[in-house]
């Protein structure tokens, strides 16, 4: 075993060099949307090193953070690691029986309190205007259907020179997109886009049971529909000022081109190949 560890500790320097000798084949991509960096899978961009970027840019200890759509509260330690000042998270759903026991249990290790409550994104009334130093967004952002009124909320209570993180994916017009297609066979993961609507409703009654917890995201509409550049722009619109931009280049779209050229080639014809490549997105924007 110990041995083992010493081989994959080798093999990394090995496997970053060919990642970054396959990646300089994507290069119009890097500097179309001028990306910090660009990531092969999620080697190197996992959820940890994302909460080390936000602390880089801007010291995450002593601040106040706003998670938005903290589930159950499953991610909320790794920000608590930090030392902030304090914590607030909120979710469309409410679990509020597990965010007691969560509660009791973060103040216990780190001596922070940590608040939950129950909110859409777009109306957080419990919140005042400038009281948050650091928003902090993970996969949601691509299930938004009314991201604008979403983004003037967290702006408006994220204080000036504050920071807004935003990680998302899967973007829809990347492989399984809309969290479905192609989990199991590949030659199905671009089905969102490739099928008419009469295929594609048959496609998920056949896929999806009843007490599928994804259903709630088709019965909903729970989709932005944005492109990479869209989101970028949103975020320019009301003044925000770059710190960091990153995105995942989708391994199973690089396979699905491969595999099926035909069918590819037919997504190229309503849609840009970085849209159809870019599987996720991470933004990390400052307040004017």
């Amino acid at each position: 075993m110990i041995f083992l560890k010493k081989v994959v500790r080798l093999m990394h320097p090995v496997y970053f060099l060919y990642t970054k000798i396959f990646l300089y084949s994507y290069k119009n991509i890097i500097r179309k949307y001028s990306f910090n960096e660009v990531f092969l899978g999620q080697r190197g961009n996992n959820y940890n090193a994302r909460c080390k970027r936000v602390d880089r840019c801007k010291k995450i200890k002593d601040q106040v953070l706003l998670i938005v759509g903290c589930g159950e509260g499953a991610d909320i330690e790794g920000w608590l690691k930090f030392k902030p000042k304090k914590i607030i998270a909120f979710d469309l759903m409410n679990y509020d029986h597990i965010w007691k026991v969560k509660k009791e249990f973060f103040f216990k290790k780190y001596n922070i309190e940590v608040d939950f409550f129950q909110a859409n994104a777009d109306d957080l009334t419990l919140l005042q205007d400038q009281t948050i130093d650091i928003v902090c967004s993970d996969a949601v952002f691509q299930h938004l259907n009314d991201i604008d009124s979403v983004l003037l909320e967290l702006t408006r209570v994220l204080k000036s020179g504050g920071v807004m993180y935003s990680a998302m994916g899967p973007l829809y017009y990347s492989f399984g997109g809309d969290i479905l297609s192609g989990n199991n066979i590949m030659s199905e993961g671009f089905n969102h886009l490739l099928l008419n609507r009469e295929e594609y409703n048959s496609f998920l009654d056949v896929n999806l049971k009843k007490d599928d917890p994804r259903n709630m995201y088709f019965q909903y509409d729970l989709f932005s529909y944005l492109r990479t550049d869209e989101y970028i722009k949103k975020m320019t619109k009301l003044n925000y000022i770059n710190l960091y931009r990153s995105c995942i280049v989708s391994k199973r779209t690089i396979g699905f081109k491969k595999c099926f050229p035909g069918a590819y080639k037919k997504l190229l014809n309503n849609n840009n190949e970085d849209d159809l490549l870019i599987e996720s997105l991470t933004l990390i924007n400052e307040k004017y």
